[in-house]
């Protein structure tokens, strides 16, 4: 999924994605209590904001899940090549030190 640049921070995005699910959650509760009670139009009205609050906090869980995952590979690039560069001198000296078949490469 791409995120287009005029979307919140990812902090904004997390702020926002908790906040539908606490309300969902009350929603919910609310739809519930009042079913019981037989207040079928103030039930189905919390529902109808329970779903409407998933629907928010689906999105922007999607969001937030690409933006923290866009911060972590730019964040880890720069030790990734760090590490890449390393692993690229080991395995250059260890195909400059062939070696030959039947000898022991700990004692070579």
């Amino acid at each position: 999924m791409s995120v287009p640049d005029h979307l919140p921070s990812e902090g904004t995005a997390r702020f926002i994605f908790q906040a539908a699910v606490g309300i969902a959650s009350f929603c919910i509760v609310s739809s519930l209590a009042l079913g019981l009670q037989t207040a079928t139009l103030g039930a189905a009205i919390f529902l109808a904001l329970a779903v409407i609050s998933l629907g928010v906090a689906i999105r922007y869980g999607r969001i937030y899940a690409e933006l923290r995952r866009r911060r972590w590979s730019r964040e880890l690039a720069r030790p990734n090549a760090a590490l890449e560069q390393l692993f690229d001198h080991a395995r250059a000296a260890q195909t400059a030190e062939q070696v030959q078949p039947g000898e022991d490469a700990d004692h070579a």
